[in-house]
């Protein structure tokens, strides 16, 4: 998969897409990606999970259950795209659903 060139992309994802490394695959930097956060996680106590570093900001938790949320809704967007379904893609208040959790 090569790297979107500008124009191919909203330019709301410039900021993300300027992270990511020059060279790899979408696999390799996901895997890479995947290991670094879960040794993150793992060497983090499990006291910091509720750790927010200001009032009213989400904890550590919270941010975890956003990511996944994140990606859920991503999936599903890309299985739709991939479908080729002609439906309207919905948004998500991710405010409203963390109040949920």
């Amino acid at each position: 998969m090569r790297r979107p060139k500008k124009g191919e992309y909203a330019p709301f994802h410039e900021t993300y897409l300027k992270l990511l490394p020059p060279r790899g695959t979408a696999r390799s930097l996901l895997r890479k990606s995947f290991r670094e956060s879960q040794q993150l996680l793992l060497s983090l106590p499990e006291e910091m999970g509720d750790h927010a570093y200001e009032s009213g900001k989400w904890t550590i938790k919270q941010m975890l259950v956003h990511l996944i949320d994140s990606e859920r809704v991503f999936a599903y967007r890309v299985l739709s795209f991939i479908r080729g379904d002609r439906i309207a893609l919905p948004g998500f208040n991710q405010d409203i659903w963390m109040e949920e959790v």
